[in-house]
C-alpha cells in the first residue's frame, strides 16, 4: 500500500478518493504517456489486490494455507522460493498432524492402486483361463 499512497494523495485531492477515478482519468488521456502511467497504476492496484487476498488466506490454519495455494499456483513464487530454499524444519503439533495425516492418505492411494490392479490382472488371468477351458486343450502337433 505505500506504493500507492502518493497516488491516493492525488486521488484524495482531485477524485474525490477515488483511485479508480484517477486511473480511468489517466487511461482516458491522448497523451501516450500518461495512458501508459495509468496503465501501470492499474496494474499496481490489481497486484496490492492479490496480496491483500493471499496475506488474508494466509493468515489461517495449515490445511486452508496449502488449500489456498492448490487453488492459486504461483509458478513465479515458487521458482523462486525454490532456489532460495534452505531445508530446515520446525515439529509442531499442526505440523506432524498434517503429515501425519497426508502420508495416511498417499498409503491409502498406493493400497487402492495396488490392490486395484492385482483385481485387474486377477479378472483378466480367469477369463483367459476359462476361454481356454471352453475351447478344450490345443493339439500337439509332431510329438507323439
Amino acid at each position: 500500500h505505500s506504493d500507492l499512497a502518493p497516488f491516493q494523495a492525488i486521488a484524495d485531492h482531485n477524485f474525490g478518493g477515488s483511485l479508480l477515478k484517477l486511473i480511468n482519468y489517466h487511461l482516458a488521456s491522448r497523451d501516450t504517456t500518461f495512458h501508459h502511467e495509468g496503465a501501470a497504476l492499474q496494474s499496481m492496484v490489481d497486484a496490492a489486490a492479490r496480496l491483500q487476498g493471499a496475506l488474508q488466506a494466509f493468515n489461517t490454519d495449515l490445511v486452508h494455507q496449502c488449500l489456498y495455494l492448490v487453488r492459486h499456483p504461483d509458478y513465479d513464487l515458487l521458482r523462486s522460493t525454490w532456489s532460495a530454499y534452505q531445508p530446515g524444519f520446525a515439529l509442531t503439533l499442526e505440523g506432524a498432524l498434517f503429515a501425519l495425516v497426508l502420508g495416511l492418505l498417499v498409503w491409502l492411494l498406493f493400497l487402492g492402486f495396488w490392490h486395484g490392479t492385482a483385481a485387474v490382472v486377477r479378472v483378466s488371468g480367469g477369463a483367459a483361463r476359462r476361454r481356454e477351458n471352453r475351447r478344450g486343450p490345443e493339439p500337439r502337433v509332431g510329438l507323439p
